[in-house]
This record gives C-alpha cells, sequence and structure tokens, in this order.
C-alpha cells in the first residue's frame, strides 16, 4: 500500500466538514455503538465499529458530506474477521498499554488504519494489520503518532471529565474518529481510493439506490 504525507490540519478541516453537517446524527450512531456494544458484551463492537468506518469514509468522499446511518450495520457481512480484529488487537494494545504505556500507544498508532482498510480493502484480519503497520512505519510515523495521540487525548479525557464525562464523550469521540477517517483517506494511493472492486464495501449505499 502507497503512502502519502498526512497532514493533520486536513484532518481537522475535513472532519469538521462532516461534524457540522451531522452533528445530531453522529451523536446517535456513537450511543447505539456504546449501548449495542455493552448489551452484547463487546461481541458486536468489531462489527459495529467496522461499519461506523464505512459510515464516515462514505460521508467524507460524498460531496454533501451526508453521514447514512444504516453503513454503521453493513459490516455484519465481514462479522467473524471484526470480531477477531477487535480482541486480537485490543488484547495486544491493551497489553502494550500495561507496559509503561509507550508500548501500547506505538501498537495503536500502526493499527490506526486496520479497521479501514479491512473495510474500505476486503482484507483479511492479519492483511489488514500488516497493510495498516507498512502504511503507517515508513516516513509518516511521527505524523500518524501525533495523529494517535491527538486520538487517544480527545476520546480518552473527554470521559474522564467529571459528572458529564459521558455526555461530552458522546460528542467528541465521534469527532476523533474523523480525525483517523480524513488521515486514512489521505494516506492511501488514489488508485485504491476510488477503484471499486478494491473497496467493494464503500458506496454500497450508492449502488443500492442505482439498483
Amino acid at each position: 500500500m502507497e503512502g502519502k504525507q498526512l497532514d493533520i490540519s486536513k484532518c481537522f478541516t475535513d472532519a469538521l466538514e462532516v461534524y457540522k453537517v451531522n452533528v445530531l446524527m453522529l451523536l446517535l450512531s456513537v450511543l447505539l455503538f456504546q449501548v449495542i456494544s455493552l448489551f452484547t458484551l463487546l461481541i458486536l463492537a468489531g462489527p459495529l465499529f467496522g461499519g461506523y468506518c464505512l459510515m464516515t469514509m462514505n460521508a467524507m468522499r460524498r460531496e454533501d458530506k451526508k453521514i447514512e446511518l444504516n453503513d454503521m450495520f453493513k459490516m455484519f457481512t465481514k462479522f467473524w474477521p471484526l470480531v477477531g480484529l477487535f480482541f486480537l488487537q485490543g488484547l495486544a494494545v491493551f497489553t502494550g498499554l500495561l507496559l509503561l504505556i509507550i508500548p501500547g500507544v506505538i501498537l495503536m498508532t500502526l493499527w490506526l488504519y486496520t479497521y479501514f482498510i479491512m473495510v474500505d480493502q476486503d482484507k483479511g484480519v492479519i492483511d489488514s494489520m500488516k497493510a495498516s503497520w507498512k502504511l503507517v512505519s515508513g516516513k509518516g510515523f511521527w505524523m500518524n503518532l501525533a495523529l494517535a495521540v491527538i486520538y487517544i487525548l480527545l476520546s480518552g479525557i473527554s470521559g474522564q471529565i467529571p459528572v458529564i464525562g459521558w455526555v461530552v464523550s458522546l460528542f467528541v469521540v465521534p469527532f476523533a474518529i474523523l480525525l483517523i477517517t480524513s488521515g486514512f483517506l489521505q494516506q492511501v494511493s488514489q488508485a485504491e481510493v476510488v477503484t471499486s472492486e478494491d473497496r467493494p464495501f464503500a458506496d454500497a449505499n450508492e449502488e443500492e439506490k442505482q439498483v
């Protein structure tokens, strides 16, 4: 996978474009993700997050930047790979965070785009992890590390605010995910972004409308 230079300022610009159009829908989507994941003991967390990545990528690629909430439930077609990715990657990163934090942050950075790659490029668990590692580990590692730290700060710290932390996180976490979405779309080659054969799930809703 060919990598391009990551522009963090563009991540914020792209994220804001989608966020300001869809703030209520993003709030609802992350609430649904949290509730369903909790009540299914995290079994559905992987497929739902894969769908969330599809949803944000499709919105960022559209001219009107509108989110389609049903995109979030379209990745059950890759149920077991996404379940496997969720627990395998989550366990590895959690273990790394226990080891003085830094190893976990590095692993999180190297695997920052695994869900996006699995959904967008239709790769398996290991291939998605390898592809994200390859995409990040080149000359753009430090910029991706900075993006990962920003993501951790936004999504992690917001939830720790006393009393209102959970409510604040409902607004902040979707924006943090949009930052990662922009980071991925910036760095994949143009051919990979636009070739439908390589991204069979992207813009699935557009294909359905044409049918």
